[in-house]
C-alpha cells in the first residue's frame, strides 16, 4: 500500500508542467526552488539525493539500535 502511493505522488509530481526559468539573472530563490522541483529532469537529482540521504538515516538509526 505505502508503495502504491509513493507510486502515485510520484506520477502526479512528475505529470505537472515545470517551472521554467525566467531567464533573469535575479530571481528569487523560492523560484529558483520551485523550478528544481517541478522540473523532471532536476527533479531526478533531487529524488535521488533524498533517497540517499533517507537510506543513511535508515542505516544510522538501525546501527545505533
Amino acid at each position: 500500500m505505502t508503495r502504491t502511493l509513493l507510486t502515485g505522488a510520484a506520477a502526479l509530481t512528475m505529470a505537472g508542467t515545470a517551472a521554467a526559468h525566467t531567464g533573469a539573472h535575479g530571481q528569487s530563490v523560492m523560484t529558483e526552488i520551485v523550478h528544481w522541483l517541478s522540473s523532471p529532469v532536476h527533479s531526478a537529482g533531487t529524488f535521488i539525493a533524498v533517497a540517499a540521504i533517507i537510506g543513511a538515516v535508515t542505516y544510522f538509526r538501525r546501527r545505533k539500535a
